[in-house]
């Protein structure tokens, strides 16, 4: 059993019954924290994207092009958003109110994706307004859900439960694919007699979500408490929320240690979501990919994620937090700077003839190289989004560690436009899919050199130096 909440706002009553009310309240968060997820692994990641630009819109670098642009309108959405409704869930108040309305702001957008027909000529405009507004609503809605955590569980256990939310999201990431592909892609007879020729398990991959994205979250409206008193107006709680921004900006300057960490990790990090928001876009237009081997690259860069995960602590251990950020930086970089000199003619200058009698989902061998550099780059970008948090705890005093991370939060999010937008600034420019993927090389190098700036403290440091 979780552990049940503690505060005010968790269900009363004392004991079993109360313990299994809070324990169902905690795990209804859970179920509905991971009900976004597979949003992002059909849609944003690997199906959907990769239909959008080769077929939908026809033309694989104007498609690269477009769904840059929804993804830099989304980003620059976020940024300028998530301070105030950061500031809005923590003054409290009715904040499920606030989940429903963004959900449902996201869920028809879901929906409007089952309309995205081939060679859609200006209509791909209303298929980028129901991407836009899924995207917006599910990336606002965990500010919201996290602010609830609190009224939950105990503080020392929401490590715990948003762990157990991480395990659900990737379970159900992994499901959702591994569905799309045997009821519809290796399926002779589609199940609902969805048409593959016309796209229609595409184009399904949206509604598809929405379903599951509404039924995990159900039960969290019933189950999960709310804290429907309001600590301080919500005027009052923006203008505190930019207040506290402005003068952990200043205190940097006491702190140019941390400060040229926040950097580097802001360039770093732009060039991992150059790499994985364009995983299906890349595949399908530069390798001519099918849906299926799309969704089947997914499920080996899931399981890649997953173990990057686990090896980021025992590398962690062993080489020290600066130095596990380093090697996967350097891993990533490398398995970009193989994506750039891969087609299916050419590997690194080198032509190769395919072999017509090759058989299976990546018969020749430009798709083997260019499937293991997808799968080392989402190994390699776990383990740096493990050792990134990590160093935070290595620069930042322990005093001073939420005010860092609140920090840490922002610029992430406020600067995660610039790889969607430099991407679709090179493709447009030089009319190559390829030059877009330069865009990461330039900005993982960046990254890479001013981490060897960094100082990270010794295990005798009682605390770290500014």
């Amino acid at each position: 059993m979780v552990d049940a909440p503690q505060d005010t706002a968790a269900p009363v009553g004392g004991g079993k019954h109360a313990s299994v009310r809070r324990s169902l309240a905690a795990w209804a968060w859970i179920v509905a924290d991971a009900s976004k997820m597979p949003y992002f692994a059909l849609v944003t990641l690997f199906v959907f994207s990769a239909y959008f630009t080769s077929t939908v819109v026809g033309d694989p670098v104007r498609g690269q092009v477009l769904w840059s642009q929804v993804s830099t309108i989304a980003a620059v959405a976020l940024a300028i958003g998530a301070p105030v409704l950061g500031a809005i869930a923590d003054a409290g108040g009715h904040r499920k109110a606030w989940i429903a309305m963004f959900s449902a702001l996201a869920v028809p957008g879901m929906i409007g994706l089952a309309f995205a027909t081939p060679n859609m000529g200006s209509g791909v405009y209303w298929i980028m307004g129901s991407l836009l507004a899924a995207a917006l609503g599910l990336e606002f809605i965990p500010i919201f859900m996290n602010s609830l955590l609190p009224s939950i569980t105990k503080p020392g256990n929401v490590g715990r439960i948003s762990g157990f939310g991480m395990a659900a999201s990737n379970v159900l990431n992994f499901s959702s694919v591994l569905f799309f592909l045997v009821a519809w892609s290796w399926n002779s007879t589609p199940l609902f007699g969805l048409e593959l020729s016309a796209g229609e398990p595409q184009r399904a991959v949206g509604p598809l979500a929405a379903i599951i994205f509404v039924a995990f979250s159900f039960p969290f409206y019933f189950l999960t408490p709310d804290n429907a008193k309001a600590r301080v107006k919500t005027r009052e709680a923006v203008v505190r929320a930019f207040r506290n921004i402005l003068n952990t900006f200043r205190k940097l300057r006491s702190y140019s240690n941390v400060g040229q960490y926040m950097g580097a990790r802001i360039i770093y990090s732009d060039g991992f979501i150059v790499l994985t928001l364009f995983t299906g876009v890349y595949a399908a237009g530069i390798m001519h990919w099918s849906a299926t081997t799309i969704a089947v690259q997914g499920l080996i860069n899931s399981a890649c994620a997953m173990l990057g995960g686990l090896l980021a602590g025992i590398i962690d251990r062993r080489l020290g937090t600066k130095r596990s950020i380093v090697l996967a930086v350097l891993g990533c970089l490398a398995a970009n700077i193989t994506l750039c000199f891969v087609n299916p003619d050419v590997i690194f200058f080198i032509p190769v003839v395919p072999d017509p009698s090759a058989t299976g989902l990546f018969p020749t061998a430009a798709d083997k190289v260019f499937s293991t550099a997808q799968a080392s780059i989402a190994l390699f970008s776990a383990m740096a989004v493990a050792a990134s948090r990590t160093m935070v705890v290595r620069l930042v005093p322990s005093n001073m560690l939420g005010e860092f991370f609140g920090l840490f939060a922002l610029t992430g999010t406020a600067t995660s436009f610039l790889g969607p937008l430099a991407i679709g600034i090179v493709t447009s420019y030089f009319q190559s899919q390829q030059a877009g993927l330069g865009v990461g090389v330039a900005f993982l190098s960046v990254g890479l050199i001013w981490m060897f700036f960094v100082r990270e403290p010794t295990d005798e440091d009682s605390q770290p130096r500014p």
